[in-house]
């Protein structure tokens, strides 16, 4: 009985960590790779394998993300000249812009059921947070303070907006209702705390800060306020995205002029991976 009942466990605990990594196996990633001074969208297997091209044009697409469905993508594409928000099928057909204002519009993401589409623009003369259909129609500037707000990320558990800004004298992340209200400062600590992007069942932030000096990757818990630092690197580390099942975290670890490359973690800091080796790679996020 107690080695029947053994053999039981273990065969669970075997299949579980069978599924995890096949879970892990079948992910995927999507980022920028920049050559001759164009960015075109790829996709990658989370082993560096499977490279696949996504997007092909005369001027650099990048900054793509996936619905929470996995039904659309968007991306913000210098394609007429200037950066404008884009949205495709995820084969990288039926390609359609969604903006036309006047000022750069750039890291754009999707609401959890896809009926919105949250991006940065400059059109107000400052860079605020706006919100439109996912026809581009209903064009609606959500944030209205001085300074600077930045990198929209879409909190699925809480359902809210998280975003940073420079309105201060550093810079400090804030979270608002989707339609703009309810805007509050939140407290990551010390230094410069920016491009926070919070975990799928909400309970955690991943997120870039400089209070070592160098900027480098944090995990914020939610429940407790204990913030862990995960990575420690000489080059910059940000743009950090939560997997769909919160098993990985990818981001970009770049010197912002020669050197970027697209990398994995899982958010206790363990088993760091270096995911493109050849090439000037960012802007990373999960495909669905």
């Amino acid at each position: 009985m107690i080695r029947s009942g053994l053999l039981s466990i273990m065969l669970s605990l075997f299949s579980l960590a069978a599924c995890r990594a096949q879970s892990e196996g079948d992910l995927k990633i999507a980022y920028a790779q920049k050559s001759n001074g164009v960015a075109s969208v790829y996709l990658i297997g989370t082993d560096g394998q499977g490279k696949q091209r996504l997007t092909r044009a005369g001027n650099s697409d990048s900054g793509a993300s996936w619905a929470h469905n996995g039904s659309k993508v968007v991306f913000h594409s210098e394609r007429r000249g200037w950066w404008k928000i884009w949205k495709m099928d995820p084969d990288g057909s039926n390609i359609k812009q969604l903006t036309t204002t006047s000022q750069a519009d750039y890291d754009p993401i999707w609401s959890g059921d896809a009926d919105k589409i949250y991006f940065t623009s400059g059109a107000s003369g400052n860079e605020d947070i706006y919100a439109m259909n996912p026809d581009g129609s209903g064009i609606t500037k959500l944030t209205n303070h001085s300074g600077n707000q930045r990198y929209a990320r879409w909190d699925l558990t809480n359902k809210r907006i998280i975003y940073y800004s420079d309105l201060g004298n550093r810079l400090e992340v804030h979270s608002m209702n989707p339609d703009g209200t309810d805007d509050k400062t939140l407290d990551f600590g010390p230094g410069n705390n920016y491009m926070a992007d919070p975990s799928p069942d909400g309970t955690r932030f991943v997120f870039t800060s400089d209070r070592d000096g160098r900027a480098n990757l944090y995990v914020l818990d939610r429940r407790t306020g204990q913030t862990r630092q995960i990575t420690n690197h000489s080059l910059t580390e940000y743009r950090a995205k939560w997997s769909p099942d919160g098993s990985l975290i990818v981001f970009e670890r770049s010197n912002r002029k020669n050197n970027s490359h697209i990398f994995t973690i899982k958010p206790d800091g363990s088993d760091l991976t270096q995911i493109t080796k050849t090439g000037y790679n960012y802007g990373p996020a999960w495909v669905r």
